[in-house]
């Protein structure tokens, strides 16, 4: 078992902009959206994730929750 547990395959990661403080001026300093890439995924390589275990959260989970799959209907007593 990896450094993410028996949950690695069920994790998603996700990030938004944010960046807009309300109060601040503009909005505040603008997080780049690359963040995830640029800092993330260093940080879970440091604490001991594999490339394998990011690789599953940033591309296998990803597409596995977001592929359109055909509705799969079981037959009933009623014939069908």
């Amino acid at each position: 078992m990896g450094a993410l547990g028996k949950w690695a395959d069920q994790l998603l990661i996700s990030q938004d902009a944010g960046w807009y403080h309300v109060g601040e001026p503009d909005g505040g300093e603008i997080v780049p959206f690359d963040w995830l890439a640029r800092e993330f995924v260093p940080m879970l390589r440091a604490a001991g994730v594999s490339q394998k275990e990011v690789d599953q959260l940033l591309v296998r989970n990803p597409v596995r929750a977001f592929a359109i799959r055909e509705p799969q209907f079981k037959r009933g007593a009623e014939g069908g």
